[in-house]
C-alpha cells in the first residue's frame, strides 16, 4: 500500500513535468514559421546554401541558429551572451529580424565588402591612370593609392606610397597654393617626405603656386608640353632635383620657383619669356646655363647665391637684368652683355669674385649702384664711347682694378668714383676702328665698311674658315674698342664649304651677295634674318641637302634670279612675314628650283600668286598662307 502510494505520488509528479514541459515545446514547434520566412528569403541567396549539420544544430537551439544566419556581423556578441539576446529582448531581436536586407548583403558579398575598403579612399578622389604612355612608366589603379583628391577644377591627383609616386590627371589649370597658411597648404602636403616622382597624365596648363614645395626627396619629373606658367614656389627646396626641361609651352617661371633646390643641368626651349625674381636663387649646384633667344626679362635676384654658377649666355632679346640678378655667383668669370641693354642695374654682379675682364657694349650707356661691388677678382673693364654715367660705390671693393677703358670727358666726371674705391688708375684712350679693318670671331671674318663713331658703324662678314658646323651669326661685333653691327654676307663668304650645315641670319643684316652659300652641299637649314631686304643672284645655288628655308623678315623686296637653283630637296618656301616683295624683285627668282610651295603672309596670297606664275619657274609653285 505504502508503495502503491509512492507509485501514485511519482506518476502525479511526471504528469506535472509533462505540462510543464509541453508550451515549452509548443513554443519551439510554432518558431519555425518565422523560419520559414528566412528559409523564403534563404531561397533568394542561392550562394548561402544551408547543411544537415547546420539543420540538426538548429532543432537543437533554433533561436540561436536563426540569429546566427540573420546577423552573421553580430555572431561573436551572440554566441557570447544568448541568454540575454533571446529572453532579455527579444523586442531587439524581432527588429533584427525584420532586417535581413543588410544581413543579405553582408552574406551575398563578402568580397565587395573588401573592395569596397579603397573606396573609401575613392571618395577622396584619387584618379585610375596608367602612367604616361611610356615604356618606363609604372600602371597605377586607384584602388592602391594611398591619398588623392582634386587640384584643380578639371584636375585630380593620387599619391601611391609604394612606389614614392603623385600622379596627376586631367587639364586645365592647376590650384595656387600656401605652404605658410595651414588652410592653404597643398593636398599631398602630408606626403611631401615621400614623394619621389611626379607624372602627368593628361594635358595640364600650370604648375600652380608651391606645387612641389619642401619635396625633399622629389628626383624625377617631366613637364608636360602643355604646361605654360611654372607656379611661384613651385619646387622650392627640392634639394635632390637635379635635372630639369622646362617645356616648349612655358613662357614664364615664376618667383622662387626652383629657389634653394638641386638643380643642377636645365634645358630652356625657346617660349620662355620671362624669369622670374628668385627663381634660381641659392640654387648652389648649377654650373652653367644657355638662356633660350626670345627671353626678355630676367627678375631681381633671378640668380642669387648659384655659387657653382661659371658661365651664362644671355641672347640679344633680353631687355632687363634685374638688380641683383647673378649677385653672389663667386665661380662666373665671364659675361657676355646682350645688345639689347641700356643699364647695368644696380648690385648685378656683387661679390663676382671670379669675374675678371668686362667688356661693356655699345649699347649700355650707364652702371648702376654697387654693380660690381666686391669683385676682388675684376683686373680689367671696358667702356664704349657711348658711356655716360657710373652709379654710387659702382666699383667699391674692386681691389685688382688697374685698367679701366672709359672716355676721359666721363672719367674725369665720376673720378671720385674711383678714388673713393680707392682705385688709382688712369683711363685707356678708346681707340676706333677704320674703314676696312679686320676682326675675326668664332671661326667668321668681317669687314669694316662704314667706321663711323656714332654707333652706325658696320661690317660686313666676308669669310668661313670651317671650324663651325652650326653658324649663329651675331648682330654686331667689337672691332678694335667699338661695336659694330654686321650688316652684309658678301658674294662668295660661304661658297664650297661643306662643313656648313645649318645658319641663323643675324638679326642686322639686310643682304646676302650673290653665291653667297653656293656649293654648301651639307647645309641643311636656314633660319633668321628678320632685318633681310635682299637675296641676291644664286644666293643658296646647289644646296643640294638644303630641306629647310625660313626668313621672319618683314622686309624682304628681292629675291634674285635662280636664287635656289639646284636645290633638290627645298620643296618649301617659308617667307610668311614680308609684305615688300615685288613682281620685278622675283623674276626668275625660282627658275631652277625643285620648289612645289610657297609659304606667305594671308593678305598677301592673291598678289604674290601673280608673281610666282608658272613662267618663273617654268612649273606651277602653289603659294597658301
Amino acid at each position: 500500500m505504502k508503495h502503491l502510494k509512492i507509485t501514485s505520488v511519482i506518476l502525479s509528479v511526471v504528469m506535472c513535468m509533462s505540462m510543464m514541459v509541453t508550451p515549452v515545446m509548443a513554443d519551439e514547434t510554432s518558431a519555425p514559421a518565422e523560419g520559414q520566412k528566412t528559409e523564403e528569403t534563404e531561397k533568394q541567396e542561392p550562394e548561402v546554401k544551408e547543411t544537415k549539420a547546420t539543420k540538426a544544430a538548429e532543432k537543437q537551439e533554433p533561436a540561436e541558429a536563426k540569429e546566427d544566419k540573420q546577423e552573421p556581423a553580430e555572431a561573436e556578441e551572440d554566441k557570447q551572451e544568448p541568454a540575454e539576446t533571446e529572453k532579455q529582448e527579444p523586442a531587439e531581436d524581432n527588429e533584427d529580424k525584420q532586417e535581413p536586407a543588410e544581413t543579405k548583403e553582408d552574406k551575398q558579398e563578402p568580397a565587395e565588402t573588401e573592395k569596397q575598403e579603397p573606396a573609401e579612399t575613392d571618395d577622396k578622389g584619387p584618379v585610375t591612370v596608367e602612367g604616361n604612355g611610356t615604356e618606363e612608366s609604372v600602371k597605377h589603379d586607384a584602388k592602391d593609392a594611398t591619398n588623392g583628391g582634386k587640384c584643380g577644377k578639371d584636375l585630380g591627383w593620387s599619391f601611391f606610397e609604394s612606389t614614392g609616386t603623385l600622379i596627376i590627371d586631367g587639364s586645365g589649370a592647376m590650384y595656387n597654393y600656401d605652404n605658410n597658411q595651414a588652410s592653404s597648404f597643398t593636398p599631398w602636403h602630408m606626403h611631401l617626405d615621400s614623394i619621389t616622382k611626379v607624372e602627368f597624365t593628361n594635358k595640364p596648363t600650370s604648375i600652380g603656386n608651391y606645387a612641389f614645395a619642401g619635396c625633399v626627396n622629389l628626383t624625377d619629373i617631366i613637364i608636360p608640353d602643355s604646361v605654360k606658367t611654372l607656379g611661384s614656389y613651385s619646387f622650392y627646396g627640392c634639394r635632390n632635383l637635379t635635372d630639369i626641361a622646362i617645356s616648349k609651352a612655358v613662357t614664364s617661371i615664376g618667383s622662387y620657383a626652383f629657389s634653394k633646390s638641386g638643380v643642377s643641368n636645365i634645358s630652356f626651349t625657346d617660349g620662355l619669356t620671362s624669369i622670374g625674381s628668385y627663381a634660381f636663387a641659392n640654387c648652389l649646384n648649377l654650373g652653367s646655363i644657355s638662356l633660350p633667344a626670345k627671353l626678355k626679362t630676367i627678375g631681381n635676384n633671378a640668380f642669387y647665391g648659384c655659387t657653382a654658377l661659371s658661365s651664362v649666355s644671355v641672347q640679344n632679346k633680353v631687355t632687363s637684368i634685374g638688380s641683383y640678378a647673378f649677385a653672389g655667383c663667386s665661380s662666373l668669370s665671364t659675361f657676355d652683355f646682350p645688345t639689347s641693354i641700356s643699364t647695368i642695374k644696380d648690385h648685378v654682379f656683387s661679390n663676382c669674385i671670379s669675374l675678371n675682364n668686362v667688356k661693356v657694349p655699345m649699347n649700355i650707356t650707364s652702371v648702376g649702384e654697387c654693380a660690381f661691388e666686391s669683385c676682388t677678382g675684376l683686373t680689367r673693364i671696358e667702356f664704349t664711347y657711348k658711356f655716360k654715367t657710373v652709379g654710387d660705390n659702382a666699383f667699391q671693393g674692386c681691389s685688382s682694378l688697374t685698367e679701366v677703358k672709359i672716355d676721359r670727358n666721363v672719367f674725369e666726371k665720376y673720378e671720385d668714383q674711383f678714388t673713393r674705391a680707392n682705385l688709382y688708375v688712369t683711363p685707356d684712350p678708346i681707340i676706333y676702328a677704320d674703314k676696312g679693318d679686320t676682326a675675326t670671331k668664332d671661326g667668321l671674318t668681317y669687314k669694316v665698311t662704314n667706321a663711323a663713331k656714332n654707333g652706325n658703324g658696320t661690317v660686313t662678314l666676308i669669310a668661313y674658315d670651317d671650324s663651325i658646323s652650326d653658324v649663329k651669326m651675331p648682330g654686331a661685333i667689337w672691332v678694335k674698342d667699338c661695336t659694330y653691327k654686321v650688316n652684309r654676307i658678301a658674294a662668295s663668304a660661304f661658297r664650297n664649304h661643306t662643313a656648313l650645315t645649318s645658319i641663323s641670319i643675324g638679326a642686322n643684316v639686310t643682304t646676302i651677295d650673290s653665291y653667297a652659300f653656293s656649293g654648301c652641299s651639307s647645309l641643311t637649314k636656314v633660319y633668321g634674318g628678320s632685318a633681310l631686304k635682299t637675296i641676291n643672284t644664286r644666293a643658296f645655288n646647289n644646296n643640294t641637302a638644303l630641306t629647310s628655308f625660313n626668313v621672319s623678315s618683314k622686309k624682304l623686296k628681292k629675291i634674285g634670279s635662280y636664287a635656289f637653283n639646284g636645290d633638290k630637296l627645298l620643296k618649301t618656301l617659308y617667307i610668311q612675314k614680308t609684305t615688300k616683295l615685288t613682281k620685278k624683285g622675283v623674276k626668275k627668282s625660282l627658275k631652277g628650283s625643285s620648289l612645289k610651295t610657297i609659304k606667305v603672309k594671308k593678305a598677301k596670297v592673291r598678289t604674290y600668286k601673280s608673281y610666282f606664275k608658272k613662267s618663273n619657274s617654268g612649273r606651277k609653285v602653289s603659294v597658301k598662307k
